[in-house]
């Protein structure tokens, strides 16, 4: 189905993940990346913190009852999609435009329909095969956390709330020191 963040930043923060990332070994010392006051969750959705990172998102469990660790954050599994919230240090990508620069010409980002970014976040969605792909990073430093969600275009009509409801819930967290 999917890979983990980038095959460690898509192996790590997205399962449908860059190749050949060289990461540091520990997330880097930063301050909050966003504000911290986070949306309310929808009704019937459970709210995730990670205890490494910080960073946080509302998802509906209904849809994704399992749980997985990932090496730098948690996997939530559904029948249909898969969602990921992953936080991990990566050389070189100082800004949005470094992490796009790394994206390019990456395997799984060949369709993508939309991807607007500012200075410190990026936004990627599109298609790989017959789903879709939604994934959101906030960058710091060497520092990227974000979510990555994919599902069945079929579906479409039941994740498309899905996914504006973890995108509003998503806060990127206080990295761990080295």
């Amino acid at each position: 189905m999917m890979r983990a963040f980038a095959a460690t930043l898509r192996a790590a923060l997205s399962a449908t993940a860059i190749a050949g990332l060289t990461a540091a070994a520990a997330l880097a010392a930063a301050p909050v990346l966003v504000p911290t006051t986070a949306a309310a969750a929808p009704k019937g959705w459970t709210t995730y913190a990670d205890p490494r990172s910080g960073a946080r998102l509302a998802y509906p469990e209904k849809l994704f009852p399992q749980e997985a660790p990932l090496a730098y954050g948690t996997a939530f599994v559904g029948d249909e999609a898969r969602l990921e919230l992953s936080a991990r240090a990566v050389e070189g990508v100082d800004d949005a435009a470094d992490l796009r620069a790394l994206m390019r010409g990456t395997g799984g980002y060949e369709n993508v329909t939309y991807s607007p970014q500012g200075q410190n976040w990026l936004v990627v969605s599109g298609y790989r095969g017959s789903d879709i792909f939604y994934e959101k990073f906030f960058v710091r430093g060497d520092t990227v956390q974000g979510f990555s969600l994919q599902y069945p275009a079929a579906k479409r009509g039941i994740f498309d709330s899905v996914v504006e409801g973890v995108e509003d819930s998503f806060r990127a967290g206080r990295p761990e020191t080295r």
